[in-house]
């Protein structure tokens, strides 16, 4: 907070905390994994693109209201062709764990891994390569709270059901 120039006043660098700790949190599990399951990590990486669409898209239904210009009709699509996605791509590594006998992930252990991978997706594929740069929160997070929260809602829903779902169609 005091080191460098400009110095950040305390709200600032507790916000800085905060992220960091919860980024930190988030990184946990998939470290331990690497460390101790690989070949689960990389059937997680996969599993978890069913929740990317659906966190990226899912926020769009508030984007005409902000003037940015798309159609409610198209925002509608995006958000709900995002949620069918996200569970047509669970649905499919559901069916590949079938058959290769993998176990599926806790719910949790899943919308983590979602939550983390559209930052690195966006960070990797949608910024300039020569420019690499840290991204505002309005490319991942609704404006309004309450939205906000109901996408956090509908993945987390989505991980459990789809991973209830798994524990009952798949073998042990």
């Amino acid at each position: 907070m005091t080191l460098n120039t400009p110095t950040l006043p305390l709200r600032l660098a507790s916000a800085c905390v905060i992220a960091t700790l919860a980024g930190l949190a988030l990184a946990l599990r998939p470290g331990e994994w690497a460390a101790r399951r690989p070949l689960d990590l990389a059937w997680l990486a996969w599993d978890r693109l069913g929740l990317m669409p659906m966190l990226l898209l899912l926020r769009a239904v508030e984007l005409p209201g902000r003037g940015v210009s798309v159609s409610i009709p198209l925002a509608v699509l995006f958000a709900f062709g995002g949620l069918s996605a996200g569970m047509i791509w669970l649905g499919v590594m559901s069916g590949l764990r079938a058959w290769r006998h993998r176990l599926p992930p806790a719910a949790d252990a899943l919308l983590a891994a979602g939550l983390c991978l559209n930052y690195l997706v966006h960070h990797l594929f949608a910024t300039p390569a020569r420019y690499r740069y840290i991204s505002t929160a309005s490319n991942f997070f609704a404006f309004s709270p309450a939205l906000q929260l109901a996408v956090f809602a509908v993945a987390a829903g989505m991980a459990v059901v789809v991973t209830r779902l798994r524990e009952r169609c798949l073998p042990a």
